[in-house]
Order: structure tokens, then sequence, then C-alpha cells
């Protein structure tokens, strides 16, 4: 961290705990609630074809998840590498593929990813460097085959992120040149194949970021062009794509703003191309594709909306190809992107909402004249398409929607007459929901749900041509999802669709399909073990010493639990659908503990079983209580002592301030601030000084910071900060230090921090840290910590105890504010907390400070292992314990030699951060734990 260094701050007076003793927590199992037996499976997953060899994940029930291969036969099925010895799953993911090897990462013991490749055998998978591979987002590595080399970005520790190159061998896998010196790095990416070169941004430090190329030797990389010269400063070259003979890309210029430019490769042929907003104003540019020698783009000139453009590569053959009404046609309702095109030929199809068909699929040909609408799929303003799949033969096939036969698959020949319904599977206005083609040769395979199934568990897949003919069923599994749900996982091996699917006797298991019924099936059980099922606790939620939970004991489906933390102690609390079979499952769940009661907010998923609303429990069946009718939708909860206030939405008052006293008759209507449908808007509920404090929308004051004793008349603003109609939209409530701390912005566009002790006149913009375009503040309960952001780079973090006195930055951090998160902890006389780091700043790691630049870094994990991502920080039994996303249960001293895991929590092919939740009730932490003799249960670790 380099700064000035700066004194230990005596103003901000840090806890003290327990120094870590030389045992280990000792987890163990509160009680098996899940007695049946189930398949496993071996969860295979991750597909990648390679020449004649399908390469996935799988875990065989012995060496956890790692790397196997398919000929499509079952001799020719096997692993190929245990990258993490033993039990532990390597998790091997796809990074590039040559034109015979297949390169991927895989986590070793200390959980980090190296790079490896194969062959197809195990004599030819080895490991090639075990150099930091960065996110795989940004494309960040290229196959380049007239090289024979990968060019991709790798951090070995000490040059930071840089331009590395392999040939598939471990000596011919090294870092090619050095753009940034120092541990910084020039941080390669956004790479594209042209003239048989990588091109590629990459940072310097006295140009910023600009556009580079490489042929894979040092001599062999160069510049390519600085945009804006004189100046680091300046927005990134993005969106780099290929048409024909030549290379495009978005990029800033000295005086005309950001604008499409384009290269033959070399620095006096790389220019601007356009200058769609006149002067120094910019056009907003979303996506690029080639058609042809044409490049076709998505922009808004700032005169007429979203349209679709092509050009030539010249400037008089650069033109608006559509005419649409709303300014974001491409974007449809939510944010989505309608673009997502596809080649049919030689014309281009691709989504987009005109204003007077809803979402539809269009057709260009890169001309003016040449796009238009193919087709009305659902009549009026409705969205009947919104994306093509993919291609069979001269054929495309898209999801469809309208009234009459709901979402099925549909088909174009590219014409409107060639474009209708492929066939009616749910017959009548039901949908079928397909989705994730795969194509082999001439035909496809797509995947439906059976809607008349319990919680649509059955699948079917399908086969076909592109015509109603040739198109059938050829399979039907309880699950086609793939591991974890995370779609229809499989590839293509010559015309043979190799994938994953689920049924009773295997569990999740690999399969081969061959387009026929009767070649479709079984190809090899991996996984053969029978293990017990899981209960599988979630959203737990301490109540005085219990912990109450989720949990499907193999016979109510999910229902509500609670344990203090013995076997004897742990039973089913309440059936919200009594006697249903496993299938109801929480969406999502919301609690807080008032009067001795434990509240939650439950929305179902899925159905309309009456369960959604607002509950109280007490323990007991008896004393487990809905709210809220079915009229009344419950949102934000908060307890202020034994009253539970909740923003709730009803029909007569949109959404508006609510309270409960535990019963049905005392939960009612607070105030309703802004009569009308649409509400005041209530959010941000925050317990201060025995009140609530929220936001709140009020004709004639805006979005304001509000305060509620339960009462309508002690429900008030407590300042308007942006006087008159203007909004401050306050956000970010924290108390600290006896005040309450927020963000708000009294013009609507600048933020700045403010506290107040809950009167107007002490409601006060606090002057802590520099202004910033941003603010981000966290607490450990005692004090803030601060980070400002510039959006044009830079920032800093600040630990402040909240006055000007007792504020100190703790170095010039430019972090990604969206990354600053997890509550922080005090432990040992040094704060800890999440946060991502100027060179990776989407990947928050664990950081402790002593209060000085000098004494905030990175937490070092076993040998020097950087930990991402990680979450649940708590202080318990005299120990630093968090977990992270693989599953880890770790403990830490602060030290790289006193930070170990305690124990692996996921099962196989499980991760997530949102998973392992960790929940201290009583005196005992509680969380959820997996192993082979009980499956995925109620774990607990007893505190002194």
């Amino acid at each position: 961290m380099s700064s000035r260094s700066l004194p230990l701050l005596a103003t901000l007076p840090f806890l003290l705990a327990p120094a870590l003793g030389a045992a280990g927590l000792t987890p163990r199992l509160v009680k098996d609630i899940n007695l049946l037996t189930l398949s496993q499976g071996s969860l295979p997953s991750d597909y990648v074809t390679v020449g004649n060899l399908v390469f996935f994940a799988a875990d065989d029930g012995e060496t956890g998840k790692e790397l196997w291969r398919t000929d499509g036969t079952a001799g020719g099925t096997y692993r190929l590498t245990d990258a993490c010895p033993g039990q532990c799953p390597s998790g091997p993911a796809r990074f590039a593929v040559s034109d015979r090897q297949y390169f991927f990462t895989a986590s070793d013991e200390s959980l980090r990813r190296n790079l490896w490749v194969s062959g197809g055998t195990p004599a030819t998978t080895f490991e090639l460097t075990s150099a930091a591979i960065p996110p795989l987002t940004g494309n960040r590595r290229l196959w380049v085959p007239a090289l024979g080399l990968l060019l991709f970005t790798a951090d070995d520790g000490v040059h930071g992120p840089e331009l590395w190159r392999s040939d598939g061998s471990p000596g011919g896998t090294y870092q090619v040149t050095d753009l940034w010196p120092g541990s910084q790095g020039s941080d390669p990416r956004a790479m594209v194949l042209f003239k048989d070169r990588v091109y590629f941004v990459a940072d310097d430090p006295q140009k910023g970021p600009i556009l580079w190329k490489s042929d894979g030797t040092p001599q062999g990389t160069q510049a390519v062009r600085d945009p804006v010269p004189g100046t680091a400063n300046h927005p990134v070259p993005a969106l780099l794509r290929v048409a024909g003979n030549t290379l495009y890309f978005v990029a800033p210029t000295p005086s005309q703003g950001v604008e499409l430019w384009k290269s033959d490769g070399t620095t006096r042929g790389t220019v601007p191309l356009t200058d769609l907003v006149p002067g120094p104003g910019s056009p907003a540019i979303w996506d690029l594709i080639a058609l042809g020698n044409r490049l076709l783009f998505v922009a808004d000139d700032g005169k007429s909306g979203q349209e679709l453009w092509a050009t030539d590569g010249t400037q008089p053959g650069t033109k608006m190809l559509t005419h649409l009404t709303p300014a974001d046609a491409f974007h449809g309702q939510g944010g989505d992107y309608y673009l997502s095109p596809t080649i049919l030929g030689n014309r281009l199809l691709f989504g987009v909402d005109d204003g007077d068909h809803g979402g539809e699929i269009w057709t260009t040909d890169g001309t003016p004249a040449g796009t238009s609408l193919l087709k009305d799929v659902c009549p009026g303003r409705c969205t009947g398409a919104g994306a093509v799949w993919s291609i069979v033969g001269k054929y495309a096939l898209f999801p469809g929607y309208n009234s009459v036969r709901g979402q099925e698959m549909w088909v174009t020949d590219g014409t409107t007459a060639g474009t209708h319904l492929l066939r009616d599977i749910c017959r009548g206005s039901c949908s079928s929901y397909p989705f994730l083609p795969f194509t082999t040769g001439s035909q496809a395979f797509f995947v439906t749900s059976d809607p008349f199934s319990p919680s649509n568990l059955t699948q079917r897949l399908w086969r076909t041509d592109g015509t109603s003919r040739g198109t059938f069923q050829v399979a039907t599994a309880r699950s086609l999802q793939g591991s974890g749900g995370a779609g229809f996982g499989g590839a293509v091996l010559g015309n043979t669709l190799i994938f994953s699917a689920q049924d009773d006797a295997h569990g999740d298991e690999l399969w081969r399909s061959d387009g026929t019924p009767q070649g479709t099936g079984l190809l090899v059980d991996i996984n053969s073990h029978n293990p017990t099922a899981s209960s599988v606790p979630y959203y737990l939620s301490a109540a005085g010493n219990d912990v109450f939970f989720f949990a499907n004991d193999g016979q109510h489906g999910f229902e509500l639990w609670k344990s203090d933390g013995t076997a004897a102690g742990t039973a089913l609390v309440h059936e919200f659908i009594p006697g249903l079979e496993p299938g109801f499952m929480p969406f999502s769940f919301l609690a807080a503990q008032a009067g001795g009661s434990l509240f939650f907010k439950l929305v179902e998923s899925g159905g309309d079983t009456g369960a959604d609303g607002l509950w109280r429990t007490d323990g007991t069946d008896r004393g487990t209580v809905r709210l809220t009718n079915d009229k009344v939708w419950p949102g934000q909860i908060c307890a202020v002592g034994n009253t539970l206030f909740f923003a709730a939405r009803d029909d007569d008052h949109g959404t508006e301030l609510w309270k409960s006293d535990g019963t049905p008759a005392g939960t009612v209507l607070v105030k309703d601030v802004e009569p009308g449908f649409a509400g005041s808007e209530v959010d941000n509920l925050t317990a201060f000084q025995g009140r609530l404090y929220f936001t709140a929308r009020m004709a004639g004051h805006g979005n304001e910071l509000w305060v509620s004793d339960g009462t309508e008349a002690g429900t008030h603003m407590v300042k308007d900060i942006a006087p008159g109609d203007g909004s401050s939209s306050p956000v970010g409530l924290l108390v600290v230090a006896g005040r309450l701390w927020f963000i708000a912005a009294p013009d609507e566009f600048h933020p700045q921090i403010w506290s107040t002790d809950g009167t107007e006149a002490g409601t006060v913009q606090a002057h802590l840290v520099p202004d910033s375009d941003g603010y981000a503040l966290v607490t450990d309960g005692t004090r803030l910590l601060i980070h400002n952001f510039i959006s044009s780079g830079g920032g800093a973090l600040w630990l402040s105890d909240g006055t000007a006195a007792g504020t100190r930055s703790l170095g010039a951090i430019p972090l990604n504010p969206s990354r600053l998160g997890n509550q922080p902890v005090t432990f040992g006389g040094k704060l800890y907390f999440t946060a991502g780091t100027a060179d990776r700043p989407f990947d928050p790691m664990l950081w402790a400070s002593d209060g000085t630049p000098e004494g905030t870094a990175p937490v070092p994990g076993p040998n020097g292992l950087i930990l991402l991502n990680p979450t649940y920080l708590q202080v318990f039994a005299g120990r630093l314990v968090f977990t992270t996303p693989d599953g880890g249960l770790w403990q830490s001293d602060g030290t790289s030699a006193g930070t170990v895991k305690i124990r692996d929590l996921a099962g196989p092919g499980e991760s997530g951060i949102g998973a392992w939740e960790l929940v201290p009730a009583g005196s005992r932490l509680f969380f959820r734990s997996f192993d082979r003799a009980t499956g995925e249960e109620l774990w607990t670790i007893d505190g002194p």
C-alpha cells in the first residue's frame, strides 16, 4: 500500500478478541433430518468438443469433480485427472480449445486455479503453469491457429496480469512481455483474431488503455494506436469485431467523443470512422456484428434513439437501417437485450421492439430496403420473440409466444411465409417452454418441460430437422437440466449429442442420443454410489438460542424447522402445505426477531398454495400464524422493540408502511403517506433510537428520509433535503456512534454523506472525506468504512468514528464500490472486511486494517494464497470464521499460517456464495454441510 505513513488511530478504538488457540474449531452434525437414500449421479457438466472427443467434468464419488473424456462409447469414457488429489474437487473449467488440445483451469489443494492441457489421454494431460488466471470474462485468451499458440492473460504474482503464451507444453508456456512493469500489470483483454495476430486492449502507465497486437513474441507485441494521445484518463477501447479485412471497435477520439473506429492493423490505418454525434458528444453504441464484409451495429445518435446501422468501412457507406419508434427499441421490459443476432444465409436475424409489434424477430441484408419485420408472432404490441437460437440446415429455430399457442418452438427459413410454429407440443394455450437447442449436422435437439408433471420435474428431449414431420420426442427424463439446474448441459460429437440427464435409477449421469428414440439413453453410470438423501437446510435465522430454517425430511417437502443445536431439540415446526409431496420451496425469505417471536416474509416458488405473506412463529405449530392476507404483498421488514415494521403493497394504497404486533388483527397500515395506487415507495427500513427510519416519496417533497413511532401522527418526514419536488433519495442507512448515516443527493446528481440525530436541525451533511462521484458505506457497528468513488478512476478507502478528526485514509485504492461488501468485523485489534483491488476490482477478497495505510492489505491464505469472495464474516469462539464460494469453512488469526480450512461444506458439484450461511444463535454457530454418510444437513460448532 503506497501512501504516507499515519499513526494508529487513537480516536478509533479497536475491540480485542481472544488469541487463536492451537486447536481448531470442531464442526459436528446436529441431526440427520432426511434419512432416505437416492441415486447420486456423477453430475456431468462443462462439456467441450475437441476433434472426435468430448471433455467434461464429473464426480465418480471417489475423487471429487475432475476432468473426464468420452468418444461416445462406454469403453472410451474415463477420467483424465485428479488435479486436486483425494475427494476434493478440482472443478475443471474450459479455458480455450485448439484443433487437438483442450486447455482448462483446475483448482489444487490450496484453491489456486492453475492452467492445464489435455490431448485426450492421461499421459497427455498435465499442468502448464501455476500463474494465477484472472476471471474468464472479457475475452482474455485466444487460440491462434496460424501461430500454433494460445495467447492469454495470467499473473505470476510479480508482474501483475500480463500477456502470456503457450504451445501446449510446460516449456512453451511463459510470459510474452511486461507491458506495465511492476505488480500493477497491463491486464490484456478484449482479444480478437485479425490477420493471424491477436489484437487486444491493455493498459499503459502513460497512455492508459490502448489497442495492441501480438504474434506471441516480445518484438512482435506492439502498440497499434493510442486513441487519445497525451492522457491516460480516457475510456477503454471496446467491442473489437472483424468484418472482412477490417477490424472495428469503439473508442474515444480527441475531439469527437466516443465513436466507431476502423483499422487495417497498422497505426496509420487505425482511424475514427464515424461522427454520429457532431462535436464532442458521443453516440451510445451497444453491439457490433459482422455480416459478410459489412459491419452492423446498434447506436443512438442522440436524435433517433436506438437504431440498427450498417457500414462498409467508409463514411458515405455508413447508414441507418431502421426507423424505430421507441428510444430504447433494442431493450425490452426489465432491460432484456433483444438483438441476439443470428446469420441465416446472407441475412441477419435479430430481435427488436419497433413500438407497434412488441419484441419480434426482424431480418436484414445490410441495406435499409432489405430490413424489415419477419413476422408478428404475437399480434399487437405484445412480445412474441426475442432471440434466434440456432441454425438447422436452411432453417432457424427460436422460441415464440402468443396467447393462442403459449410459448413453443418456432422455425423460419428467413421469409415471412416460411416463419411458423414448428409444433404445438403442449396443445392449446399452455406452453412447453422449449430451451437450449444443440445442432448436430442436419438435426437439432431441444428440451421441453411437462407442465402437468409435479413442479415440472419431467422434461422431454426432442429432435428436429426444421420441419414439423421431422420433429419428434426421443427421450423423457426426470431432469435434463444438468447439475445444479444450470441449463441443458451437453456437447455435439459428430451426429451424436452427449448430454446430462437424470433418472431415478442412476441420478444425474452421462447420456447420448443419435436423434432416434432407440439410440437415446444412458451412456455410462460414472457414479453408482447411493448416498443418504439431504434435507438441504437453508434460510437459517437466529431467534434467541434457536435457529429456524427450511429443510426437506423427504416426507413433507421444504417446511419450517427449528433447532437448539441438539438432535432432540431439532424438530419440524410447521407445514405450510400439509401432506404436499416434496416440491414446495420458499423462493425468498426475510426474518427479524421482535417481542420473543420470529417474524418472517415468505414467498413461495411456483404455484399458488396460499403460503405467501408475513408470518410469525413462537417455535410451535399452533404459534405459527400468517399475519397478512393474499391482498397484501409484504416487502422489507424491520424489528423495532416489540413491533415489526414492514413495507407492503395492496391494491388500495400502493407500497406504504405497515406494522404488526404478532397478531392478524394487529397487523395494520401505519400511514398512507402518498394516497393512491402508486404509494410512497417505502424503502430502506432501519431501526434507530427506538423508532423506525425509512425513505418514502411524497408529492411536493420527492423521496426523503422519514421516521415513525408506529402511530400515524408520529410518522413524518425528518427533513426535506432536496426542497420542493426534488428527491435526495437517501440510501445505505447505517447506525454508527449514536447517529444514523446515509448517502443523499440534494440536487439528485451529486451524492453526499449525511447523518442525523433524528431531528430536522440535527440532519446535516457530514464532511468526512473529499467530494466524489459516489460512495459506499459499511460498518462494524462502531465505525464507518467509507469508499469514495471517482468514475474516471481512483478513489480511496477511509475509516471513521463519525468525526472529521477521527477520519483517516487507508490508502488511495481504486476499488469498485459494488465490491465493498460484507459487514466488517473487529478481531484481534484489526478491522476485517472484503473488497476488490485496483487490478481485480470484481474479485472481493479478505482484507485487514490496523488503521494505517501500511497496515491495510489483503489477508494471505495458506502458502500466501489470496482467498477470494469470503462471506459471512463472524467472530466466534475467539476466532475469525468465514466461508468461500467453493464451500470452504475457514478460521483465521489474520496470518497466513493461522488461516486454515476447517471443513469442506459443499457436496459434489456444488458452489455458490448464497449457500454457505453462518448463523450464530446462543453459544453455537450453525451452518449447512455435506458428508457422504448423511448428505447435506444442519451442522454446528459449539462455543466455549
